[in-house]
């Protein structure tokens, strides 16, 4: 059975509130243009139920990116429900207030235009900065928001607005061209930061930054769409407007955009630009109110299959979507994500929103008939696919981008002419008859291929420093013993000195050697492992070897980086049961971020991206090994009237997971709110432990406040 991936809850300041271990459900609307939005489900009684408050924040451990803003909270008898918004609704809390009119008498007169012309990214940094960052009113500002630098991406267009809703406005940039934005926050410099967003085109029709980015292709036949639900709308079209400028009645400014539209296909509509004081600044405002037909997918998307999402595209991406005879390019523009006891359901949106009466009574502009490239549904529309269509389609890849064959072309190509045709590490599909079922291979440097399996399992527990499970509770700073554990299951290497390793949000600052000891590896004695770690300066170092089954100090795998940073992995204890390995890095003052176990050899270039467990995942597996409870774990009265019979009164302390022996536990308790003490239960199984072997008088109270328990290697 999945468990539930933990939220984390902190407030403005940056400051962690608590975890969310549990929840009935979440689901989050992630959206390139518009807001978005989200809404949390518990149960009262569940852990952090009662910290669930207006304007507090909640993101995954693993994806702190992706931070919900809390703006409603619904209290039960049964459930706790918080409606909310993606990080990027703070900036529904601003309109567009105009530079004032220094010039103009009237106070109430005091407001013109905050006019703009540029790209894309500057023209949302501009009104970011004059209604977020650094507006004219410093009551206006928000706390702790910065811009992210400019790139000048996307189209040059002019803007205006005065007193517009400012998400409104972005929601009409991004539209126009094909840029998106939001806000995502800055945990290093404990700031909200405000920047574009852009996609990638991920069709393979383009180069990026010299190279054709990962394609991504979603199709039923690759086994990561389940239904498509395809609709083309022309309820909103607009072909030809009016736009007014400058001047007043027939004096005024006047012209059209498209009117060389006719009959029943022309959809008039009419645009107020006052502002506009020449025909050009006029006729490219009255451009952006064109409206084309909304041509809108929804796919129903599996987390499977050979091509997943967050791993090998993202919102605001171009991909392909295949469904029954006909394909189409378009931007992935929201996904709606469902998170429900452990598994992940999707719903996509491409091209397009739908249609609401929202969207139509703002009437949000678009580009002119051209839209750079940029927009979504730029691709042929739906038709019959061509057999070229097929090949190009059955090549997608979670690797390097490579044409596909057919069985039959593949088994004739030779292993010469296969390293000639592809780069070594290239992944590609063989499709093994007209159905689209195939197999997924990576091309070696010599042409040959191996079967290419899904994400490997890191074997290391607690791997990530930058999210560590910490239950014994040490403090940053703390001097850590000789062969001593300090943060879950990783322990100062034996013959280190005294010395104080720090954590931060960029990882874990090592003055000297940690190791994590690790069983059950059995089965891969005599196999290749890889061994991986990384550095907060972006220093990866990667070694692999067969794993050894008997103990010796030559380890398999030794890899030195900089400024004697390196990594070790050898067996340790041969002669006990069971059988244990270790890994130890030496860090040599190095912050590091990451560590990895991976079974198969892998060099520093084909080295499978890190992919975090999440904290909730490593807590449980943390918690076979240790667990720790620090504050009024129980408060226990004894009402009987023989003393004797107090033994059998205090009711097993259950642990939240199977440990992975009988563990060592060790209980804090006073009795009466007498001295503390401290004492060993008198149950201790895998599963739970009771009270201390402790004779109660009628009427004592028995108050533990602290239970650690340790299976440790």
């Amino acid at each position: 059975m999945k468990t539930t991936r933990s939220l984390m809850m902190m407030n403005f300041d940056f400051e962690l509130v608590c975890e969310l271990p549990q929840y009935v459900g979440l689901t989050v609307t992630r959206s390139f243009w518009e807001i978005g939005s989200f809404k949390l489900t518990m149960k009262r009684g569940m852990p952090g139920w009662g910290e669930v408050q207006r304007e507090r924040l909640l993101y995954f451990s693993d994806r702190p990116d992706l931070m919900l803003l809390i703006e409603k909270v619904t209290v039960t008898e049964q459930q706790v429900v918080a409606d909310g918004l993606p990080l990027k609704g703070l900036c529904k809390r601003r309109i567009c207030v105009p530079p004032s009119v220094t010039a103009q008498s009237d106070e109430y007169l005091a407001f013109g235009w905050d006019r703009f012309t540029g790209d894309a990214e500057s023209a949302y940094l501009h009104y970011a900065a004059n209604n977020l960052t650094a507006p004219e009113e410093n009551k206006r500002k928000l706390p702790r928001m910065t811009l992210a630098s400019n790139s000048h991406r996307g189209e040059s267009l002019p803007w205006q607005a005065r007193f517009d809703k400012l998400h409104e406005l972005f929601a009409d940039i991004g539209e126009a061209t094909g840029l998106g934005w939001d806000v995502r926050p800055d945990f290093e410099n404990k700031q909200y930061v405000f920047g574009a967003w852009a996609g990638v085109d991920r069709t393979g029709d383009t180069v990026m930054s010299g190279e054709i980015p990962r394609r991504a292709v979603l199709s039923r036949k690759l086994g990561n769409v389940d239904g498509t639900t395809l609709t083309d709308d022309g309820n909103t079209a607009v072909t030809t407007v009016y736009a007014g400028g400058s001047g007043e009645d027939e004096n005024r400014l006047i012209l059209n955009v498209g009117g060389d539209a006719v009959g029943a296909e022309r959809r008039e509509g009419w645009t107020d630009i006052s502002g506009a004081e020449d025909a050009d600044m006029l006729r490219e405002g009255a451009r952006r109110k064109l409206v084309e037909r909304k041509l809108t997918l929804g796919v129903e998307v599996r987390e499977s299959g050979l091509c997943r999402y967050l791993r090998d595209y993202d919102v605001g991406d171009i991909v392909t979507v295949q469904a029954d005879e006909w394909q189409m390019n378009a931007r992935l523009i929201a996904m709606e994500e469902t998170h429900e006891g452990g598994k992940v359901k999707l719903k996509a949106t491409f091209g397009d929103a739908p249609v609401t009466l929202t969207r139509m009574l703002r009437g949000s502009p678009r580009t002119a008939a051209t839209n750079g490239g940029y927009r979504a549904a730029t691709a042929a529309a739906p038709g019959l696919m061509s057999a070229a269509d097929k090949v190009a389609l059955d090549g997608m890849t979670t690797g390097k981008l490579t044409p596909t064959y057919n069985s039959a072309e593949w088994a004739a190509e030779t292993t010469a002419q296969r390293a000639a045709l592809y780069e070594a590490g290239a992944r590609l599909a063989v499709v093994t008859d007209g159905s689209g079922g195939g197999t997924l291979l990576t091309l070696g440097a010599n042409g040959d291929t191996t079967r290419l399996q899904g994400q490997p399992r890191n074997l290391l527990d607690n791997s990530d420093f930058r999210q560590p499970v910490n239950q014994r509770g040490w403090v940053s700073g703390t001097a850590v013993a000789d062969s001593s554990y300090f943060l879950d299951r990783w322990k100062y290497y034996t013959g280190n000195t005294t010395t104080a390793p720090t954590l931060g949000t960029s990882g874990l600052t090592v003055p000297e050697s940690i190791e994590q000891l690790l069983v059950g590896l059995e089965y891969l004695i005599g196999k290749p492992v890889t061994v991986a770690c990384k550095f907060s300066d972006g220093e990866v170092l990667v070694a692999s070897g067969n794993l050894l089954a008997s103990e010796t100090w030559t380890p398999f795998a030794v890899k030195a980086g900089t400024a004697g940073k390196n990594l070790y992995m050898a067996c340790v204890g041969n002669t006990d049961l069971p059988k244990k390995w270790q890994i130890i890095v030496m860090g040599a003052g190095g912050t590091l971020a990451w560590v990895a176990l991976y079974e198969g050899e892998y060099t520093a270039d084909t080295l499978p991206e890190y992919v975090p467990k999440g904290y909730g995942a490593e807590l449980l597996e943390c918690q076979r090994y240790f667990f720790g409870l620090y504050v009024d774990v129980y408060r226990w009265a004894n009402h009987l009237s023989a003393a004797e019979n107090a033994y059998e009164v205090v009711p097993p302390l259950f642990f939240p997971c199977r440990m992975r022996a009988t563990p060592t536990v060790t209980m804090k308790y006073d009795v009466s709110d007498g001295a503390p003490n401290t004492g060993s239960p008198l149950i201790v199984s895998p599963i739970c432990c009771g009270a201390p072997n402790l004779l109660l008088s009628p009427g004592d109270v028995f108050d533990v406040d602290a239970v650690t328990a340790s299976a440790d290697l």
